[in-house]
């Protein structure tokens, strides 16, 4: 009977530590963390529950205000809870929120006050959404980062929206708000020896920025169903890219253009709608050859102030199908010959208009299209123009009614 009384006095001592011990495997098995509240794995520091977290974990984060600036170096997610998005302060330093671990996930935050607000850095398969962003140099910066998703956020009253910056392929820009930052709302920028590659940029509404989109050195991208309204120089500005597909945009109200090609082939331009800007479609420098071409089709470009489609030096681009309406020239282009180079081809504006609705023109008969023709000689390295007058251009088969 002692022995009995006695092995159940050591199992009650014991039964505090058994306790114990299994409430901390639970919370291991079910991998989250929290921030801001009360209760068992609940931290003061974001930064101190991401330190203590593993791959694969959860951090919830309840409403507060966090002076930090936080690294996120393991595949976690963070998430924030509650009626209103917990404030996450970068106080000025060098990033706000830093992520270097690939499958990662920040979510449901108002970040502020970093010279960039979240910061991808070399990672895949990142998501960012649901967050607002303000105050930063960048919003956020993908630099040589790809596969990730940047869905849903507000950026606002930044030096710029969003950047992707050298090797960023695959990324998708979805359903953001951006607007009144002071530069351009969404710019992707590649070089040469890192082309960026296959970025959707879809459903975003970006207004009262610098330039709404300004992509640069690129290819197979996709600029569909965006409203870009009201930005202060350029609606969509495309520089050096290739095989980009820019759809079902609706583009206003810009000082300088709605849509901007500059030295791009192979691309397709159809299915916007580009109104009272000061050119609706200009398309410089653009040159592609045999049966390739850009595509500017089936698009509705009205009452822009000097011209509905602007072609300047570019060959064997393709006009088609389009509404051009009220415009201060429906289309007008200018084209540069140089005699004695054999690299510049002598094709005076060899473009391809047919099938366009003009409504100032009612016939079935070509319709012209009146531009500038510059003929220059290259002479020991010198360009001397000998001669500079008016061309034309025909639409071969001009539509009678718009296009619907």
């Amino acid at each position: 009977m002692e022995k009995i009384v006695a092995m159940i006095i050591m199992l009650l001592f014991l039964f505090p530590f058994i306790s114990s011990e299994n409430t901390v495997h639970v919370a291991n098995t079910n991998n989250v963390l929290y921030v801001g509240g009360t209760g068992p794995n609940n931290y003061t520091k974001i930064q101190d529950a991401i330190n203590d977290a593993k791959d694969g974990y959860i951090i919830y984060v309840y409403p507060g205000y966090y002076n930090e600036s936080i690294v996120i170096n393991k595949s976690i997610s963070l998430i924030g809870i509650g009626e209103e998005k917990p404030v996450i302060n970068g106080k000025g330093n060098e990033y706000t929120v830093l992520i270097e671990a690939d499958n990662c996930t920040v979510k449901q935050f108002v970040i502020k006050n970093g010279k960039i607000g979240v910061k991808l850095t070399d990672v895949y398969h990142i998501k960012i959404e649901n967050n607002t962003i303000r105050y930063a140099s960048i919003g956020i910066l993908l630099l040589n980062s790809s596969q990730s998703l940047i869905r849903n956020n507000t950026l606002n009253e930044n030096g710029m929206g969003i950047n992707l910056q050298g090797f960023s392929n695959n990324n998708a820009i979805i359903g953001n708000i951006i607007y009144n930052n002071k530069g351009t709302g969404i710019g992707i920028y590649g070089i040469f020896s890192e082309k960026t590659h296959g970025i959707t940029i879809s459903y975003n509404n970006i207004t009262k920025n610098f330039d709404g989109i300004e992509i640069f050195v690129s290819s197979d991208g996709m600029i569909s169903f965006n409203h870009v309204y009201k930005n202060k120089q350029y609606g969509i500005s495309i520089d050096i890219c290739e095989n980009m597909s820019i759809l079902n945009n609706s583009i206003h109200d810009h000082t300088y253009g709605g849509l901007q090609l500059m030295d791009c082939s192979y691309s397709i331009v159809e299915g916007n709608e580009i109104y009272e800007n000061s050119a609706g479609i200009m398309v410089q420098s653009s040159y592609t050859w045999g049966e390739h071409f850009n595509l500017i089709k089936r698009n509705d470009v009205y009452s822009n102030a000097d011209y509905g489609i602007y072609v300047e030096r570019s060959l064997y681009n393709v006009f088609t199908q389009n509404n051009l309406i009220n415009n201060g020239r429906n289309a007008w282009f200018w084209y540069h010959v140089i005699i004695g180079n054999p690299s510049l081809p002598i094709r005076p504006c060899h473009n391809r208009w047919f099938n366009n609705y003009w409504d100032d023109w009612k016939s079935t008969l070509p319709k012209p299209v009146v531009g500038l023709l510059d003929v220059d000689v290259d002479l020991f390295d010198r360009y001397i123009c000998i001669w500079s007058g008016s061309w034309l251009n025909f639409d071969w088969h001009p539509a009678l009614e718009p296009w619907k």
